[in-house]
């Protein structure tokens, strides 16, 4: 998987960097100087953090349920509410997009 860094973050670091050199070595400030430029001018990518969370059981939802299976589960991250069998594999919250462990 890649990773990513903010543009102003890396920005940022690079003027830090420049303010600071006191080395009196013009090829040095250069350097970074286009280093700054490629930063500022690269392609960007669309990109979220990703979000962790876990199904926890609420409560049994139908007692008529013939397989006496499906639960209610309440996703850890942002609250929202799903029916599904204990045994089922539900790698994602319908509502927020996060990634999910199982808590049996």
């Amino acid at each position: 998987m890649a990773d990513y860094i903010k543009k102003s973050f890396a920005i940022e670091c690079v003027d830090r960097i420049i303010q600071r050199d006191d080395s009196g070595n013009n090829d040095v400030v250069n350097a970074l100087k286009a280093w700054k430029s490629f930063i500022e001018y690269a392609p960007t990518e669309n990109v979220e953090p990703v979000r962790c969370g876990q199904w926890i059981m609420c409560d049994k939802q139908n007692p008529n349920d013939v397989a006496n299976d499906n639960y209610l589960y309440e996703c850890s991250e942002c609250k929202s509410k799903d029916l599904h069998s204990k045994r089922a594999i539900v790698p994602y919250c319908w509502h927020c997009g996060s990634h999910m462990i199982m808590q049996r």
